[in-house]
């Protein structure tokens, strides 16, 4: 979220070795009810939040 509106941007991410300060394991039936929950996110006012479907192996 940058001046109340969500941006939307498809990789490529950081090495998350180096960027990742916690995160949240969602099980959502659609990505845009995922996108929704990280743009209510407290962290997405100041911070960079993003949606990342998991592996196959977690379905």
């Amino acid at each position: 979220m940058r001046d109340g509106r969500a941006q939307l941007l498809d990789g490529p991410f950081a090495e998350a070795k180096e960027m990742i300060g916690g995160f949240f394991l969602l099980n959502c039936r659609t990505l845009d009810e995922a996108k929704a929950i990280a743009g209510s996110c407290p962290a997405a006012e100041w911070a960079t939040v993003e949606v990342r479907e998991t592996a196959p192996c977690y379905e």
